[in-house]
């Protein structure tokens, strides 16, 4: 979790706060290295403290994140339910895990965890610093699921995925695995209607980024060449939000399209509200196929 929030964290914050609102007593344990500041009575931060490592930098912060898992057991311990959004597998979840097998236990796996680590690993090896990312951000965490993820599974009462590929997948790791489908939900009192903006000469387009880094299952490369293949009366913009655009922003620059795609930070669920009046249309996932 960050003060800086996210779509992720807003989603669990929705969740916490409709099981509240719904008569059972929810808890958030949010683990950051920020001091978190205004967030609801229900949200228990968890301070984690930051990495100094001067290599392998992600890997790290991972392991000083569970290792202030394991020391929260005493307080998981107070809990009847331990509802966890799977974070990958590690040694220090799976030994907590274990510790607390008397616990009614499931995970949410919000992805099929392999073939999307699989995604981000297409780009060419050419130095030293493309080889060390390969084994952070590819080889490492690879390692870690073939290791550890069947026997976190097995040590969980259930699982939760939002579709049906993605128990698919969970259970070729683990057959006998008891899965359940629950699709997403968002807080409808939280969406303002939007207004619709008049279409003069320029056609505005945009595309909400999530937490996932390249993700070229989003298929914006498709989009951003239909883009550079148009000749018409409108001028075309598309305007994306998010994390981590330094794909998008080098893919605009390849295919020619970069005076007319436009990366923006992060965006607030409110300050968003106000934004979206100004596009003509939304553009979701293109290249789900991936």
């Amino acid at each position: 979790a960050s003060n800086a929030g996210s779509s992720v964290q807003d989603k669990v914050l929705n969740q916490i706060k409709a099981l509240n609102a719904n008569g059972i007593d929810c808890k958030g344990l949010f683990f950051s290295t920020d001091e978190l500041q205004n967030f609801p009575e229900y949200i228990l931060p968890i301070k984690v403290s930051q990495t100094d490592a001067k290599w392998f930098v992600k890997t790290k912060q991972r392991q000083a994140y569970f290792r202030a898992l394991w020391n929260s057991l005493d307080l998981l311990k107070t809990f009847d339910v331990l509802y966890v959004r799977y974070p990958g597998a590690h040694g220090l979840l799976l030994k907590t895990l274990k510790a607390l097998d008397t616990k009614l236990i499931f995970i949410e796996h919000i992805t099929a965890e392999l073939p999307e680590l699989a995604l981000t690993q297409n780009k060419p090896i050419h130095n030293s610093s493309d080889f060390l990312r390969t084994i952070e951000f590819y080889v490492w965490p690879w390692f870690q699921e073939k290791w550890y993820g069947k026997r976190i599974r097995q040590s969980v009462r259930f699982g939760l995925c939002n579709s049906e590929d993605i128990v698919k997948y969970q259970q070729r790791i683990l057959p006998e695995y008891p899965l359940y489908i629950i699709g997403d939900g968002i807080d409808a009192d939280s969406v303002v209607i939007r207004t619709t903006p008049k279409l003069d000469k320029v056609f505005k387009m945009v595309f909400l980024k999530g937490a996932n880094g390249q993700a070229e299952y989003n298929g914006l490369d498709r989009l951003m060449k239909g883009m550079k293949a148009y000749s018409g009366e409108y001028a075309i913009e598309l305007h994306i939000y998010g994390k981590d655009l330094l794909y998008e922003t080098n893919l605009a620059k390849t295919i020619g399209v970069n005076e007319s795609v436009f990366c923006w930070p992060y965006q607030s669920q409110a300050e968003l509200s106000q934004l979206l009046n100004q596009f003509h249309i939304g553009i979701g996932t293109l290249a789900l196929h991936r």
